[in-house]
């Protein structure tokens, strides 16, 4: 079996990453992947990193968070590459491993070590039928931006609070309220059907967890063409952390302020400008939001291999 790269974000997870690094190396040894080793610096050194590794190995494994991922990702489809993807969730949500079953290191090691692949879809954002990002496992509107938003802004400036995820998620889905920024006017069309309404989340996802493990579209899957839609629409704060309680085990769906359509492609409009969050990160042109009132968001079907 030839040797992969593992390519390791230190940073992911508030250091997590860093932390695990010895313990990731003894179980490659104890399951006999030949392999090397790469660490990265920072954003750059990962983008040129991935660039180099996917033209130098079969198998790139990434060691770090969904943030990572997706900045590998889209290095790799930006660059037209073509390795087969491993993940080693080492990150604050883990939802796109989680979606795979490989949420603890031992299993993901352990998928690593059978190397058996498959394809998946991959899921994009188009303006002015331009595709300005790919993404793995999801794209949302509203409440998932304001909470990104206020939990990267905590990291930065008090690093000990910004690791109490849980606490910090429920800080921002209160300051989001308070703050009027949702609910959101949305109008949400695919093929022939329009759907228009104010709306706390909109979810766009090929996975089926959210926020660190919600599973919050039951029905999603990896390679089956579709995006699953997922939408909260407008309530109170109370009631919205009731949704949330019942979206741990999936029991949220039957609820009225709940819809859930499936499509390939949908375009989405508001009067009042919008940021979309993708896979833990706002989407930026530099270091500003970017600020939408259109877009399409839609998949392509089997796009890369990935070790299952």
């Amino acid at each position: 079996m030839k040797k992969r790269a593992v390519l390791l974000n230190p940073s992911s997870g508030s250091q997590r990453a860093e932390k695990n690094i010895e313990r990731l190396k003894r179980l490659l040894k104890k399951h006999n992947i030949e392999h090397d080793l790469y660490i990265s610096k920072n954003e750059k050194h990962l983008i040129t990193l991935t660039q180099k590794l996917a033209k130098e190995y079969k198998t790139i494994i990434c060691a770090g968070g969904d943030s990572t991922l997706l900045i590998m990702l889209n290095t790799i489809i930006q660059k037209k590459l073509s390795p087969i993807l491993g993940f080693i969730g080492l990150g604050s949500s883990d939802d796109i491993v989680r979606d795979f079953g490989h949420i603890s290191l031992e299993k993901a090691v352990e998928a690593i070590a059978k190397n058996k692949t498959t394809p998946i879809d991959i899921g994009y954002i188009k303006e002015k039928n331009k595709i300005i990002s790919y993404f793995p496992g999801q794209a949302n509107i509203g409440l998932g931006v304001s909470v990104n938003r206020y939990v990267e802004t905590l990291k930065k400036n008090k690093k000990f609070f910004g690791r109490l995820q849980a606490l910090a998620g429920l800080t921002g889905i209160i300051l989001a309220y308070k703050r009027k920024e949702i609910p959101l006017k949305l109008e949400i069309k695919t093929n022939n059907k329009i759907l228009s309404a104010e709306y706390t989340i909109a979810l766009f996802t090929k996975i089926k967890y959210w926020a660190s493990g919600l599973l919050i579209a039951p029905s999603a899957k990896l390679s089956d063409g579709k995006l699953q839609v997922v939408l909260f629409k407008n309530c109170s704060f109370f009631r919205l952390l009731r949704l949330a309680l019942l979206a741990a085990k999936g029991k949220h769906i039957d609820e009225k302020e709940i819809q859930i359509i499936s499509g390939d492609s949908f375009t989405i409009k508001s009067d009042r400008s919008f940021s979309v969050q993708v896979d833990g990160e706002i989407l930026k042109t530099g270091k500003k939001e970017k600020q939408f009132n259109t877009i399409t968001i839609g998949v392509l079907r089997k796009k890369i291999k990935v070790l299952k």
